[in-house]
């Protein structure tokens, strides 16, 4: 559980279990078949009356009526339904819907109740077929996605684009608000070609959905101990499958946020790329960048509710953040009724407690043995094109600023060039205030922006 922070929700989740002694035929493989096709028909009430009675105050009938509907209206109807494994508590279904296919998992309660559901993993299948199986460094098929601008061949196209994934297992088209999909768009209609693709960890992570006993495989071992040396290696095969492609054209990487980095090591060491656009970029290491947006970005929330500025929430001023005044019974550690900002500070640094011995010190452990943003950017002769939202409040612009004072003081390079966007935050969605999570579709007018300051580097 992540203390303090908005939870997006794909159907519905619930957080804790309880676990059941061994039996020769699980709970979930009873209850959880009925459940699915439950879920899948229009019977509201018979589904909504398998879950936990602790949870129906969290899931209405009419939420549970608009979560059947939308699958219906996004998927199309029922194909087929198979059971890829059970466990003790827990459910695992392959639901094959007239356009896509939908894993899901069911939790089980030892009352033999659904306690919870989540979509683990959704496939348009017609989209997955369009998509180019390109071999990697290592043989490990990434799909990409291809487009020029109409009615141009491939020798004509004069740049290409390479969009580079943040952080987390991300498809070819970008964040949830499928920023590289309409960011392609605006290139192609400017007549620029791109190049997407899926992340490798996003492919892991389907083949796993599709088949839990994957992470047993050597690809998904193999990738553990070293993803970032993986993320940049791909990216660099890309680079030079483009040049193949499209052998007049200038390469240009754009990477958002961790890509940002990526994008910078891929074009220290290949001459191929002209230069890169940095979205969300960041100078320190993934540790310290964890820690900054784990910790300091949401004491923004904590000083805004503390109107008396006593450095204590009460309960009239939790009043008006029902997130935060939900989690009061874990977070509130001597039980005063009050929040102070040392256990504002201890329930969100739990969460980077929770993370730091996996992710985030295998990702710094690697990163540190590679040059630095700091000193590539120092060296580069590749243009660079800092296209920044000052609004941003997970990569912040006093990173890019930095740089910038740097280049101005002392390092007197002309191959950079600063674009500061006032009102748009980490994936180029515009905000009205610093800190926001419901990001927006980027707009029209911010792809003409930036295809515009592209100039710099395919003039």
């Amino acid at each position: 559980m992540k203390f303090l922070l908005p939870l997006l929700f794909t159907l519905f989740t619930a957080c804790a279990l309880t676990t059941s002694p061994p039996e020769k035929i699980s709970l979930a493989e009873k209850i959880t078949p009925l459940f699915v096709k439950k879920l899948l028909s229009s019977d509201t009430k018979a589904t909504h009356d398998m879950f936990n009675d602790n949870l129906k105050q969290k899931i209405d009938l009419n939420a549970l009526n608009k979560i059947q509907t939308d699958l219906i209206k996004e998927h199309g109807e029922l194909s087929s339904i198979s059971q890829s494994f059970f466990r003790k508590n827990e459910a695992h279904f392959i639901i094959k819907m007239e356009l896509s296919t939908i894993v899901l998992n069911i939790f089980v309660d030892t009352n033999q109740k659904i306690s919870g559901f989540w979509q683990r993993y959704v496939e348009d299948r017609s989209e997955r077929k369009k998509l180019i199986m390109l071999p990697s460094f290592d043989g490990f098929k990434i799909p990409i996605k291809i487009t020029i601008p109409d009615e141009a061949s491939n020798e004509d196209v004069k740049s290409v684009i390479i969009f580079i994934h943040g952080s987390g297992p991300n498809d070819y088209n970008g964040t949830d608000q499928k920023l590289f999909h309409h960011l392609a768009k605006g290139m192609n209609e400017n007549g620029i070609a791109t190049v997407r693709y899926n992340k490798r960890s996003y492919e892991l992570v389907r083949h796993q959905a599709f088949d839990p006993r994957y992470r047993s495989s050597k690809d998904y071992r193999k990738f553990g101990p070293s993803p970032y040396r993986h993320f940049i290696q791909d990216a660099n095969q890309l680079v030079k499958h483009a040049r193949a492609l499209f052998p007049r054209a200038k390469i240009i990487l754009l990477g958002h946020s961790q890509g940002a980095g990526i994008a910078l090591q891929v074009a220290h060491v290949n001459r191929m790329v002209a230069g890169v656009v940095l979205v969300g970029f960041t100078t320190t290491p993934i540790y310290v960048s964890a820690f900054e947006q784990t910790l300091y970005r949401h004491m923004d929330s904590f000083y805004r509710l503390d109107q008396n500025r006593d450095n204590l929430l009460t309960t009239n001023e939790l009043a008006a953040d029902n997130v935060i005044a939900s989690q009061m019974t874990a977070i509130d550690l001597n039980h005063d009724k009050k929040l102070s900002r040392q256990e504002f500070k201890g329930a969100q640094f739990v969460n980077f407690i929770f993370d730091q011995d996996s992710t985030i010190n295998r990702l710094t452990i690697e990163s540190l043995r590679l040059p630095s943003p700091v000193k590539i950017l120092k060296r580069s002769k590749f243009k660079v094109v800092f296209f920044q939202g000052e609004m941003d409040h997970q990569t912040q612009s006093y990173h890019t600023k930095a740089i910038q004072n740097a280049n101005n003081l002392k390092w007197k390079k002309s191959n950079f060039k600063f674009v500061y966007l006032p009102n748009l935050g980490h994936a180029l969605n515009h905000q009205d205030k610093f800190i926001e999570f419901d990001y927006q579709k980027v707009e029209q007018s911010t792809i003409n922006r930036l295809v515009q300051e592209l100039k710099f580097i395919t003039d």
